[in-house]
């Protein structure tokens, strides 16, 4: 029963949540979530926490998150990675940020 009772216990690590939404694109935008080989960005795909957003020169994306209603606008080039309620920036100018309210 022991052993029965610490393999239940024994889960694996749970997956990032989703966290917002990318509203707009404007040129090929690349993201990598976990150890996913990195993509071309969606419109309309999901934002999970953690994922990498790498802006080109002359692309933009629009992101928005689900919990407060923040919307980002970020201008290559750069790159961000999303928080659970906005993003964080890593390369390259700040977001610009219109919250709608959530």
């Amino acid at each position: 029963m022991l052993v029965l009772g610490a393999a239940v216990s024994f889960q694996a690590p749970a997956q990032a949540l989703d966290v917002g939404l990318v509203k707009m694109l404007a040129g090929d935008v690349f993201y990598q979530s976990g150890n996913v080989a990195p993509g071309k960005a969606e419109m309309y795909m999901k934002l999970r926490q953690g994922d990498r957003f790498t802006v080109p020169a002359g692309a933009q994306v629009r992101v928005v998150y689900f919990q407060g209603g923040r919307e980002e606008t970020w201008k290559g080039p750069g790159v961000f990675r999303a928080g659970s309620l906005q993003s964080e920036p890593a390369i390259g100018s700040p977001a610009q940020v219109c919250t709608t309210g959530g």
